[in-house]
C-alpha cells in the first residue's frame, strides 16, 4: 500500500528524511488521537468507560512526546530553541518570540529579509495558522488515516487544499 505523505519524489529523497517525514506523520496522527480521546471523554456518562478512554490517551501522549524528542534529536536548533519555550512560565508567546529572535540573531546564515520578516511577524502580534480542510470524500481506511489525509495541501495527489483560519 502506498502513501502520499510526501511532497517531493520519495526515490529522490534520503533515507534519512524519509523517516524524518514519517515520524513527523507520526507525531500528526498521536496528536489526533489524544484529541478524539478529549472529546470523547467529554461526552462519554459511564464513568469506567470514560477511565478506559483516559488511560488510552495517556498511551498516546507519551507516543507524542516519543516522536518529539526523536524529531528534536534529529533537529539540534528546534531543541535548543523549544528549551526556551516548553516547561517555561510567564507569557508563552512572549518567550516564542524572544527564543526566535536569539535564535534568527545567533545564525549568520539568516538573511536580513528573514531578520525582517521575523521582526515583521512579533510586532503584528499576528501569527499565520494554517489549516487544511478536506475538499472531497475521505479515504477509505482508519479513522487516523483519514483524519490525517485531510492534512495535505493543495498539489498533492489527493487534490485537498490548504486555507488560513481566517478562510473557514
Amino acid at each position: 500500500m502506498g502513501f502520499d505523505q510526501y511532497h517531493e519524489p520519495p526515490e529522490e529523497l534520503t533515507q534519512k528524511v524519509r523517516t524524518f517525514a514519517r515520524m513527523v506523520t507520526s507525531l500528526i496522527e498521536e496528536a489526533e488521537a489524544i484529541s478524539w480521546y478529549e472529546q470523547r471523554m467529554s461526552v462519554e456518562k459511564d464513568p469506567q468507560a470514560k477511565a478506559i478512554m483516559k488511560n488510552a490517551q495517556g498511551e498516546e501522549f507519551k507516543h507524542f512526546g516519543m516522536n518529539l524528542e526523536f524529531l528534536l534529536r534529529q533537529k539540534k536548533d528546534w531543541r535548543a530553541e523549544l528549551k526556551e519555550i516548553l516547561f517555561t512560565t510567564g507569557d508563552i508567546v512572549k518567550a516564542a518570540s524572544a527564543a526566535r529572535r536569539r535564535w534568527i540573531e545567533a545564525d549568520p546564515a539568516t538573511s536580513g529579509s528573514a531578520q525582517s520578516l521575523s521582526r515583521a511577524i512579533s510586532s503584528s502580534g499576528q501569527t499565520s495558522r494554517m489549516m487544511r480542510v478536506p475538499s472531497g470524500p475521505a479515504k477509505a481506511g482508519s479513522e487516523a488515516s483519514s483524519i490525517s489525509a485531510s492534512r495535505r495541501p493543495m498539489g498533492s495527489s489527493d487534490g485537498r487544499k490548504a486555507v488560513s483560519a481566517g478562510e473557514k
